[in-house]
């Protein structure tokens, strides 16, 4: 994990830097949504897909919640991968030894995401300053020391979630105003060591109680963060996989280890975007060179997508 670009720095300078767009991340898919349509595409939502369609090892289309089939002889899948194969595609037009690869693909997230609404900046202990200051511009990182996150992660692991966890603060308004009304901000909270699979009770049953801890805890730290909390929204990491697909709860798709990594994301022989299925391409997170958000992933694939098209328009002409 360290080699990845979470903590691999910028190009620019410094450790552990994240970018800001204006207007949130959300203006990201829109330009590229904006882009394609220019482009003339069909871009069409709120249209879940309910299978992908294979027949005889080519991919034939995908079939939509409310049952329309759309034919098609390209699908390029940005779900991870464990969603792609093993809930979309008919496992039996999958090789059984990539689908036992995908089925050990591990993509269990531990970590809750805390969303805060505020009145005001809250403020470090002892700050009495009224402008933003430094800590208010980067990631605030709080947290035990390593080997106590050792044993946190070993209790993750375990279904136990950590108390007193490593826990990342971020106030993206700072950055830019106009994610929030004038005056007000929003931060983004990351709570660690939070499994999927809890070993007793529900996370439904809890996320709210854990929050409120967390709060607690940074309170300690900000005195004046609890005053200023206007709303907020809780999302474990059951609600990440129910209200963003992702499989696990897990944001990047699948755990960013040595063994799942390079040639062996997301499987030995399909860490080129292309998969068992003819027609079928995998562009998300679960592909080289992981999370982030980089759009390395969706170029790398449009390339092999695009090789493979010319490959194909050059043995027509030669027969």
């Amino acid at each position: 994990m360290l080699l990845h670009d979470h903590a691999s720095g910028d190009p620019a300078g410094g450790f552990r830097q994240w970018g800001f767009v204006d207007g949130g991340m959300g203006q990201v898919t829109a330009a590229m949504a904006e882009a394609a349509v220019e482009a003339g595409a069909t871009v069409r939502t709120g249209a879940p897909v309910a299978a992908i369609r294979a027949e005889r090892g080519r991919v034939r289309g995908v079939t939509l919640d409310g049952g329309e089939e759309i034919e098609a002889g390209l699908v390029v899948s940005n779900a991870d991968p464990r969603h792609t194969f093993l809930s979309l595609c008919d496992k039996t037009s999958l090789p059984a030894e990539f689908t036992r690869a995908i089925g050990s693909f591990r993509c269990e997230g531990t970590s809750m995401k805390i969303n805060l609404a505020l009145s005001s900046l809250p403020r470090i202990r002892g700050d009495r300053s009224r402008d933003p200051q430094p800590y208010h511009r980067g990631i605030l990182e709080i947290g035990p020391p390593l080997g106590v996150l050792d044993e946190q992660q070993a209790l993750a692991r375990r279904g136990i979630a950590a108390v007193g966890s490593h826990i990342e603060v971020c106030f993206p308004t700072v950055h830019d105003s106009s994610l929030a009304p004038a005056g007000r901000h929003i931060a983004t909270i990351d709570v660690n060591s939070q499994p999927y699979r809890l070993a007793s009770g529900s996370w439904d049953d809890q996320k709210e109680q854990v929050a409120d801890r967390v709060l607690a805890e940074l309170g300690e730290l900000m005195p004046g963060l609890a005053g200023a909390v206007i709303g907020r929204q809780v999302l474990s990491p059951l609600d990440l996989e129910r209200v963003l697909g992702l499989t696990g709860g897990h944001a990047l798709h699948g755990d960013m280890t040595l063994d799942q990594l390079f040639v062996f994301r997301p499987a030995l022989h399909y860490s080129d975007y292309r998969t068992p299925l003819h027609g079928l391409y995998l562009c998300g997170a679960g592909t080289h060179p992981g999370g982030g958000v980089t759009g390395a992933n969706g170029r790398n694939c449009a390339a092999a997508v695009l090789a493979d098209r010319r490959w194909r328009r050059r043995r027509e002409a030669v027969s």
